[in-house]
């Protein structure tokens, strides 16, 4: 019977020990943030010119861009005959990176299995873009919610455009569209590289994207908390 204990309770043990180091090292992240050699939003030799964001819902984190500026309008890539309407506006882009299978078939939390959250975590499947275009209106309800500011210069927006970009699957300049996949009537998904798991979370891609355009962010983020720590809400400002 000690026997049968121990090899039901031991492995028990071992997945709360590894979910309590996983949380240790993110938030212990916080501790050493990269590019504390610059503010949270520009580079020493560069002055903010562009406004972008991070949004959150309270788990996945999105960058959400102006559609159209000197550097890239995102139509070009993400082309709105692939949304089901995008006269709702196309002011500005919501951008988030995940699991095919978790984004297909989650579209609301209490489609959530734990075969589908373990077949993410464990990086199984193929991952996607999800693209979404908003009107003023749509904009403004966001950003009464978990918003964060991101004022960037324009190499530092280039090199975030660019990071997107390369995490993209694009075919004759245009991303691959997923067809008949939506939310909602201003959304839509397409594929890209790299493959989901605890590893690299939606949030670690939006991490290593901040990392890259020079923006102070936690070492490693796989939490939506580690994204935003050092920006501003919007509401603050």
């Amino acid at each position: 019977m000690k026997r049968l204990f121990l090899w039901v309770a031991a492995p028990i043990v071992l997945l709360l020990a590894i979910i309590l180091i996983y949380f240790a090292v993110a938030f212990g992240s916080l501790l050493f943030p990269a590019n504390t050699t610059t503010s949270s939003t520009q580079t020493n030799t560069a002055t903010p010119t562009i406004d972008a964001y991070i949004s959150s819902n309270g788990v996945h984190t999105d960058f959400i861009f102006p559609t159209r500026t000197p550097q890239i309008d995102w139509t070009t890539i993400f082309p709105v005959t692939a949304f089901p309407s995008p006269t709702l506006g196309t002011d500005f882009i919501a951008i988030g990176w995940g699991d095919r299978e978790f984004y297909l078939n989650t579209p609301r939390w209490k489609d959530l299995t734990l075969k589908r959250a373990v077949f993410a975590l464990t990086g199984q499947d193929h991952s996607l873009m999800h693209v979404e275009y908003l009107g003023q209106r749509d904009f403004q309800a966001i950003t009464r919610t978990q918003t964060y500011h991101l004022r960037l210069s324009t190499d530092q927006y280039i090199r975030l455009r660019n990071y997107v970009i390369q995490s993209t699957r694009i075919d004759k300049n245009t991303a691959q569209n997923v067809p008949n996949y939506h939310y909602d009537q201003n959304d839509a998904f397409f594929a890209a590289n790299g493959q989901y798991s605890a590893l690299k979370t939606c949030n670690i891609w939006i991490g290593n994207g901040l990392q890259q355009a020079g923006v102070k962010v936690s070492r490693w983020t796989p939490l939506d908390i580690t994204v935003y720590w050092y920006l501003k809400p919007v509401t603050s400002n």
